[in-house]
């Protein structure tokens, strides 16, 4: 239950803020990790329609490219990211300004592998007419978490 001044309506906080400089720092825990596993799926289901396209051809390297999926273009960065996050939500209050870190830390090592890996260029401009949307995707889910975070130390 919000307590203090998450506990006021968003009219008492914006009189409070505005008139008195009042501005809290939320007590309310953000859930970081549902957001990037909301993300993940509708990234897993691009690849698991490429996957089926690639499947459907007889050369032997799009089978090999079928099956490594996206972890065969990273470098471990959905691991860490995945990991940094079930760490922050998991955090006990006094630990979350440093799992904040460290979520923000493989956020931006995600961020270089979305904006970075030509992999990723070819799955988007793949000959089968499929849309794959990851680094939108991913992006979006990125920047809800640094919303997120952005009262955290």
């Amino acid at each position: 239950m919000p307590q203090g001044f998450d506990a006021l309506t968003p009219v008492q906080q914006a009189f409070l803020t505005k008139h008195l400089g009042v501005k809290a720092k939320s007590t309310m825990v953000v859930k970081a990790l549902p957001v990037w596993m909301a993300a993940r799926e509708v990234a897993d289901q691009d690849i698991d329609a490429l996957q089926k396209a690639l499947r459907g051809h007889k050369a032997p390297i799009f089978a090999k490219i079928a099956d490594a999926g996206l972890h065969g273009i990273t470098s471990g960065e959905l691991t860490r990211m995945q990991a940094a996050l079930m760490d922050l939500d998991r955090a006990a209050p006094a630990d979350r300004p440093k799992a904040a870190a460290r979520t923000r830390a493989a956020m931006t090592q995600m961020r270089g592998f979305l904006d970075g890996n030509p992999g990723l260029a070819l799955l988007e401009r793949n000959p089968f007419g499929l849309t794959i949307g990851l680094r939108q995707t991913l992006g979006r889910a990125l920047a809800q978490i640094e919303t997120a975070l952005a009262g955290e130390a």
